[in-house]
């Protein structure tokens, strides 16, 4: 069973993309695990996700990065 979590409105109009001037210095932190078990953090700026809705993110990471390898997995 698919179950859709929803953003509360605070966090949609921080990651909405707009006035990124007031938001510098505010960071997302992201932790999964890789298929080991390992946990893998990325800290993200608001400026690299992007609240498409209350119920879907778009994110930037490094192509190498473990944390993206993570997600892959």
């Amino acid at each position: 069973m698919t179950r859709s979590l929803e953003l509360p409105e605070a966090v949609c109009a921080l990651l909405d993309g707009t006035r990124l001037d007031v938001k510098v210095g505010t960071v997302v932190q992201l932790a999964v695990s890789d298929d080991a078990g390992w946990p893998r953090v990325a800290a993200i700026s608001v400026g690299e996700l992007f609240a498409v809705s209350a119920t879907r993110l778009l994110l930037t990471l490094y192509t190498r990065s473990r944390t993206s390898a993570a997600l892959e997995g």
